[in-house]
C-alpha cells in the first residue's frame, strides 16, 4: 500500500501529474474561480518564487496568471527535486513538522500558502470562509 501511494506522489506519478495540471484561481466571465477562500487581506498576493520577491498585485485577471504562474512553478519544484529530497531527508525534517517558505522540501512555499504557516498570516486555503459562511447562513 504505501509503495503504491508512493508511486503515485513521485516525480511522474498520476498524482504529481494530476496536480501539476491544476491552477488555484481562474476568472470566468465576471466570475473569481478560487482553490479556497479569497479576503481582502490574501486578494492580490503573491508569496516570493523563482528570484521574485513577494507581491501584492491591485489587477485581479493580473494577479490570477501570476499565482497561477506561482502554482506551475513550486509543481515544477517538486517534480524535478521530490526523489532526491526524499532520498537525503529525515523524516523528522519534513514541512508539516516545521513549515515555512524557505524549507527545503520541494513545493514547501505552496504549502505555506495553502496551509496557513505564513508570517503574515496571507493563507489562502484554510482561510476565515467557514467561520463567515456559518454566521452568515446560522443568523
Amino acid at each position: 500500500m504505501t509503495s503504491h501511494l508512493l508511486s503515485n506522489i513521485n516525480d511522474t506519478g498520476f498524482l504529481t501529474e494530476f496536480l501539476s495540471k491544476g491552477k488555484i484561481a481562474h476568472v470566468i466571465g465576471d466570475i473569481l474561480w478560487v482553490h479556497g477562500a479569497v479576503t481582502d487581506f490574501n486578494m492580490g498576493y503573491v508569496p516570493a518564487y523563482n528570484g521574485k520577491e513577494e507581491q501584492k498585485i491591485d489587477d485581479v485577471h493580473e494577479w490570477v496568471r501570476e499565482i497561477n504562474a506561482f502554482v506551475t512553478h513550486e509543481m515544477e519544484d517538486y517534480m524535478f527535486n521530490v526523489e532526491n529530497y526524499l532520498a537525503n531527508s529525515p523524516p523528522s525534517d519534513n514541512w508539516a513538522a516545521i513549515g515555512g517558505d524557505h524549507h527545503a522540501q520541494p513545493a514547501s512555499r505552496l504549502l505555506t500558502y495553502g496551509m496557513g504557516f505564513h508570517k503574515d498570516g496571507s493563507k489562502v486555503r484554510y482561510n476565515r470562509f467557514i467561520h463567515l459562511f456559518i454566521r452568515i447562513y446560522d443568523s
